[in-house]
């Protein structure tokens, strides 16, 4: 289906209501004063070592992360569920949810670089692959909701503004006037954007499908517990029924 043929009568009430959402967090971005990184996020509770790796628990919570993003990179490579069916209609929509996965497995080693000597300059290198999975998955979920056309030309502009959304915020921190409205808008605004999306567009996909992953989404933010995101790749599995 054509991007031209998405815009039924039908449809139009749920655009307006899903840009004029992005419109208003745009405005409001630009018209917030700038948001700089609180130090004490670097502060943990559990600050307990073992031999000569600090913060054990930190860093090792973070091995879940590499386990489900290979898993999940796997299964949407190989492109067949439990019953041998295909996770996609068309197979250009693995792409974006390959990007997510790639970007949960690369979690593990920015998030454990962060973790073990917590700093500004660390946390790039735990932001970078997050972004990617942010932003990726937001393309996947375009693709599902609206259209394929859609959510694939979305991805490279989408992946490369959670880039330079943490590269700015690391340039304008090095002088002592970090600015993370960018990256607040890749990260929250793209959550929103996610419901939206989900609350008013139907899936291209029944039952249960991949398209589940977008909950454990929700729950993968900097704080998050990583064993949640397993589900990510058990909702991956059971997709495939058009």
């Amino acid at each position: 289906m054509s991007d031209r043929k998405n815009f039924t009568p039908g449809r139009n009430w749920k655009y307006v209501i899903l840009f004029g959402a992005i419109a208003v967090i745009l405005i409001a971005m630009c018209f917030a004063p700038p948001i700089s990184q609180n130090e004490n996020y670097h502060h943990f509770a559990d600050t307990r070592s073992l031999g000569t790796i600090p913060n054990i628990l930190n860093v090792l919570s973070n091995v879940f992360f590499v386990v489900v993003g290979v898993l999940g990179m796997t299964l949407v490579l190989r492109d067949q569920n439990s019953l041998r069916l295909p996770l996609f209609i068309d197979v250009a929509e693995k792409w974006p949810y390959f990007i997510f996965f790639l970007g949960v497995t690369l979690t593990t080693f920015g998030s454990g670089y962060y973790h073990a000597d917590p700093n500004d300059a660390r946390l790039v290198w735990d932001r970078l692959p997050m972004t990617l999975g942010f932003m990726s998955l937001l393309s996947a979920t375009i693709a599902e909701r609206i259209s394929v056309r859609s959510g694939l030309r979305s991805l490279a502009p989408l992946l490369i503004f959670g880039v330079a959304s943490v590269v700015y915020w690391n340039f304008t921190q090095t002088p002592g006037r970090g600015d993370l409205r960018p990256y607040v808008l890749a990260q929250f605004g793209s959550l929103v954007v996610l419901v939206l999306l989900i609350g008013l567009f139907p899936p291209r996909y029944r039952e249960a499908t991949i398209s589940s992953s977008r909950w454990e989404y929700m729950l993968w933010q900097k704080d998050l517990n990583p064993p949640t995101v397993i589900s990510t790749t058990s909702a991956a599995s059971s997709a495939g029924t058009p």
